[in-house]
């Protein structure tokens, strides 16, 4: 059993301490719990492209066409640009890489006449259906585009066509920033079926994505199309081989009646 003299200053002692504690609570205001907020998304270049492909193409012949890269954001810049270009090197019966190709291969690229650096790759004739790809569709790592792991992006295509990348002669691209055209030659084969259209596929990229470092874990490539499969890349230009072309004239003297 306590003593009476310990109960007393027991009980003196506990109401000093909670006195103090009402006084700390008078003097201390409490502290709000900060808020977490969420980052939102960060905003994001878009790469554009445009195909200009002449309708008509004479067989065996040598040709060039355009493709044009922007970037379509109104405040954005893209860091690393490129245009990927499929060009339909089997043709109509190059039988995905099992025959001879008759389609359009390619010789150079240039930008304002100086040559562009560029990666050709050829879709190999197997394994087929590995996915992403479809069943009649081999792949290719992309040279530039990668995932959050650092491993090369596929793209898929038919065994035998080919797959052009370009690299802009730029570190970034602002959205004011003068549009780029570069230009593509290329020949048509021999062989090429007469009126069989032939199909050139193109889509753009930023390889770094929204800064100009190769931080692929966080900042990942930006791409005008994210689809592996290059046949879904549109719109297509449409090439359509020819063997002759006729014009007709007269000369004759103008104003005369039979």
């Amino acid at each position: 059993m306590m003593h009476k003299p310990l109960k007393k200053i027991f009980r003196i002692s506990f109401i000093f301490f909670i006195g103090c504690l009402t006084v700390l609570s008078i003097i201390i205001p409490s502290q709000d719990i900060p808020s977490v907020v969420l980052a939102s998304p960060p905003s994001a270049a878009i790469p554009a492209v445009a195909l200009n492909v002449p309708p008509a193409v004479f067989i065996g012949d040598t040709f060039s066409f355009t493709v044009t890269f922007d970037n379509a954001d109104p405040t954005d810049t893209g860091y690393g640009p490129f245009i990927d270009i499929v060009l339909p090197t089997n043709g109509a019966d190059g039988a995905a890489g099992t025959d001879t190709a008759d389609g359009i291969d390619f010789v150079s690229a240039t930008y304002l006449g100086a040559p562009a650096i560029t990666q050709e790759l050829t879709f190999p004739a197997g394994p087929l259906g590995q996915p992403p790809c479809g069943p009649t569709q081999s792949q290719v790592p992309h040279p530039y585009a990668v995932d959050n792991t650092h491993t090369p992006l596929p793209v898929c295509g038919t065994p035998g066509d080919k797959l052009i990348v370009v690299q802009l002669p730029f570190g970034s691209f602002t959205p004011d920033q003068p549009q780029a055209t570069i230009t593509i030659n290329a020949t048509l084969s021999d062989w090429a079926d007469v009126g069989t259209p032939l199909e050139v596929r193109a889509r753009g990229g930023f390889q770094y994505g929204n800064d100009p470092l190769d931080n692929w874990c966080c900042d990942a490539v930006i791409l005008s199309n994210p689809s592996p499969d290059s046949a879904l890349w549109n719109p297509p230009g449409t090439v359509t081989p020819v063997l002759l072309t006729l014009t007709k004239s007269n000369d004759g003297p103008e104003g005369e009646t039979a």
